[in-house]
C-alpha cells in the first residue's frame, strides 16, 4: 500500500492539470474571449486562476516526490494525502467551472419568442433594376443593449417601429443585442420586442461582443440562428447573403480581429473574388474599422481607428473594391471614407451613448453624437443612397456611395 501512494499522488496531480487545461481550452475557444482579454486586461486574472488550478497540484506533487526521497523526512504519508487532497479539490473546481460555462450559458427557457429571422441561405428577393426606383432597401442599427437599465428602451422601440413602417426588405442588427449573453433575460426581451414591433420586415441579427458574454454564443444561436437556418460558410457567425446584384458579407468581428481566423479569412477572400466588380458589395460586422472615438478611461484602450481590423481585414476590402462597410461597437452615427471604401458606424439603437470623441478620424466626413437612430440604404444600379435617420425616422444626413 505504501508504494502505491506516490502513484496516486501523480494521478491526482495529472488529473487536476488536465481538467484545468480542458477548462482553459474551452474558455479560449469561446467566441469573444481573446478580444475580451486583449481589450480588458483585468479579466486576465481569471486565466491566471485557471493556470493555478493546474499548476499548484502539479507543484505539490513534485515537492512530495522530493521530500519522499529525503530519509529524514517522516511525514511522507501526510504530505501525500495533502497533495492528493489539494489536487482533488482543484480538479473539482475545474470540472465544475467547465460544466458551468459549457451548459448554463447555453440553456434556453421555453417557449422561445419567434421574431421574423432572415435565413442567410435564402437570400433577399430584389426588385427589377431601375434608375428611378431602388431594387433593394435595407436598414441597419446596432448596440441596443437589452438587459441594461441605463439603455433607452423608448428609443429602441421607436427605431423598431420606424423600421417596420419603412417598407425595408430587411433589417440588419449589428450586434450587442444584449448587455450580456448570460444571463438569458437580455436575449429573451430582445426577441420578444423584435417579434412584437417588427411584423413586416425580416431581421438578421449578428453576434456582438456583449452577446458572447459569458460563452453565450450557443444561446445566441438558438435565439437568432434557429434550427433550419444555414449559411454558405457553415458558420452562424459569418456568411454571405445575396440580393440580386447586391451581396452582403457578414463577418465575425466582436472586439476586433481576434476572431478573424484562417478559415474566415480564406472564406472572405473567396467570396470577394467571386463577386463581379460591377455588383454592389456590403460588408457587415459588429466591430468597426475606421471610426472616431476616445481612450477608455478605465483601460486606456483606444476606441477609434481599430488597428487590428485595419491591419487584418481592410486590405481585403480595398483590394476587391468593397463599396460599403457598416459596423457598430462605438455608440455614434458616423460616415467615413478611406481609399475607395465607405464606412459607417451605426451603434445608435439605445445603448448608452459614448462620450463626445476626443479623437476625430482623418477618414471621418460626418458624425452625430448622442442621437439614437438607424441607417437606411437604397440600392440603385450605379450607387447606394445612404440616409442616417433618428429614432423616429427623420432624416439627419445623406451620402451617396458609388457601386460601379
Amino acid at each position: 500500500m505504501k508504494s502505491s501512494q506516490p502513484f496516486r499522488v501523480r494521478v491526482f496531480a495529472f488529473a487536476a492539470a488536465a481538467l484545468a487545461a480542458l477548462l482553459l481550452f474551452r474558455l479560449m475557444r469561446a467566441p469573444g474571449t481573446l478580444g475580451l482579454l486583449n481589450w480588458n486586461p483585468g479579466y486576465r486574472t481569471f486565466i491566471y486562476v485557471i493556470l493555478a488550478l493546474g499548476a499548484v497540484p502539479f507543484f505539490l506533487a513534485v515537492v512530495y516526490e522530493i521530500l519522499r526521497a529525503v530519509p529524514a523526512f517522516r511525514a511522507r504519508r501526510g504530505a501525500g494525502i495533502l497533495s492528493m487532497g489539494v489536487s482533488a479539490g482543484f480538479a473539482a473546481v475545474s470540472l465544475a467551472a467547465f460544466l458551468f460555462i459549457s451548459i448554463a450559458p447555453n440553456r434556453v427557457s421555453r417557449p422561445v419568442p419567434s421574431p421574423g429571422i432572415l435565413d442567410p441561405a435564402r437570400g433577399i428577393a430584389a426588385r427589377p433594376q431601375s434608375d428611378k426606383e431602388p431594387y433593394l432597401r435595407l436598414a441597419f442599427s446596432s448596440d441596443a443593449h437589452w438587459g441594461r437599465a441605463e439603455s433607452d428602451a423608448e428609443a429602441r422601440t421607436r427605431i423598431l417601429r420606424s423600421v417596420d413602417a419603412g417598407g425595408y426588405d430587411a433589417f440588419f442588427f449589428l450586434g450587442d443585442i444584449s448587455e450580456m449573453g448570460f444571463p438569458e433575460e437580455g436575449f429573451r426581451e430582445a426577441a420578444s420586442d423584435l417579434e412584437r414591433y417588427l411584423t413586416r420586415v425580416p431581421v438578421r441579427p449578428i453576434l456582438g461582443n456583449h452577446d458572447a458574454l459569458v460563452n453565450a454564443s450557443g444561446r445566441w444561436t438558438r435565439y437568432f440562428f434557429p434550427a433550419g437556418h444555414s449559411s454558405d460558410s457553415g458558420s452562424p457567425f459569418y456568411y454571405r447573403i445575396d440580393a440580386g446584384r447586391a451581396h452582403i458579407l457578414v463577418l465575425n468581428l466582436l472586439w476586433g480581429e481576434e476572431d478573424f481566423d484562417h478559415d474566415q479569412r480564406v472564406w472572405l477572400a473567396a467570396q470577394l473574388e467571386s463577386i463581379p466588380r460591377s455588383d454592389a458589395v456590403v460588408v457587415l460586422s459588429h466591430c468597426y474599422f475606421y471610426a472616431s472615438g476616445y481612450d477608455d478611461p478605465e483601460t486606456g484602450s483606444p476606441w477609434y481607428d481599430h488597428p487590428g481590423t485595419i491591419r487584418e481585414v481592410v486590405p481585403l476590402l480595398e483590394k476587391y473594391g468593397v463599396d460599403l462597410a457598416v459596423s457598430g461597437h462605438n455608440h455614434y452615427q458616423e460616415y467615413l471614407e478611406k481609399d475607395g471604401v465607405s464606412y459607417v458606424v451605426i451603434g445608435a439603437m439605445g445603448g448608452v451613448p459614448d462620450p463626445a470623441p476626443t479623437y476625430r478620424s482623418p477618414a471621418s466626413k460626418w458624425i452625430r453624437v448622442s442621437t439614437f437612430g438607424f441607417l437606411e440604404a437604397e440600392f440603385y444600379p450605379d450607387r447606394i443612397e445612404l440616409t442616417f435617420r433618428d429614432a423616429g425616422g427623420a432624416e439627419l444626413h445623406r451620402e451617396s456611395v458609388s457601386a460601379e
